[in-house]
């Protein structure tokens, strides 16, 4: 019985292909396969021609040179482009101001922000600049004291 029992685990164990010792098997992928940047380039041919090359160096180049010299790129139609891309709505406002009426230092300061740049009404409001961060400075911002020190000496 015992020597039935070795007989069929041998049996089982040789016949196991985990057992069995195998050779790795060479594969003929990796000879033919590109490394990443060859690739990369392959899908983005277009991209590495040399006349875009060109277009983007000769674009570089007159970048550095207008930003060494300081001369910038000027939109003649558009006098304060700050003023014109940063307006908000009037709900927005309301929104903050309230805020910053129940007692939000942040809001507060964000109203302050808002009427030193002119973001919402006619311009720059400096008084309500002034009175805003007045207002959070005593709720306790140390920012806003800050911010009012500096406008005080500034303006």
């Amino acid at each position: 019985m015992k020597f039935g029992i070795l007989l069929v685990l041998v049996l089982f164990f040789s016949s196991c292909s985990w057992l069995a010792e195998e050779e790795p098997a060479v594969e003929e992928s990796t000879v033919n396969e590109k490394t990443a940047e060859e690739e990369f380039k392959e899908n983005n041919a277009e991209l590495f021609e040399d006349e875009n090359e060109a277009q983007r160096k000769e674009y570089l180049k007159s970048m550095r040179s207008s930003q060494e010299s300081g001369q910038f790129y000027k939109d003649d139609k558009v006098t304060n482009y700050a003023l014109v891309t940063r307006k908000m709505s009037r709900q927005e406002y309301e929104r903050i101001r309230a805020q910053a009426e129940l007692g939000d230092e942040d809001a507060c300061i964000q109203m302050a922000q808002i009427h030193k740049y002119g973001y919402y009404g006619a311009g720059p409001n400096l008084a309500l600049t002034k009175k805003w961060l007045e207002n959070a400075a005593d709720l306790g911002s140390v920012k806003a004291r800050l911010h009012l020190k500096h406008l005080e000496k500034n303006h």
